[in-house]
């Protein structure tokens, strides 16, 4: 509940409660299927995508100079 109100009165941090339900739905998915080595494969899959990310916005938004 208390993030819910943080989320309202800072719209920074709206994607990282939309991450945390897609996160919470495909382990609840994998889990409910008795997927358990698929969890791991799915975690690590979403670092490699964020690390990807990351590297590939480097450089983007910043001032010159």
């Amino acid at each position: 509940m208390m993030f819910g109100n943080l989320v309202t009165g800072c719209s920074v941090l709206a994607p990282r409660r939309v991450g945390q339900a897609v996160g919470s739905a495909i382990g609840g998915l994998l889990y409910a299927h008795e997927l358990m080595y698929g969890i791991g494969y799915a975690g690590a899959a979403f670092v490699a995508l964020a690390l990807v990310m990351m590297i590939s916005t480097r450089g983007v938004g910043k001032a010159p100079g």
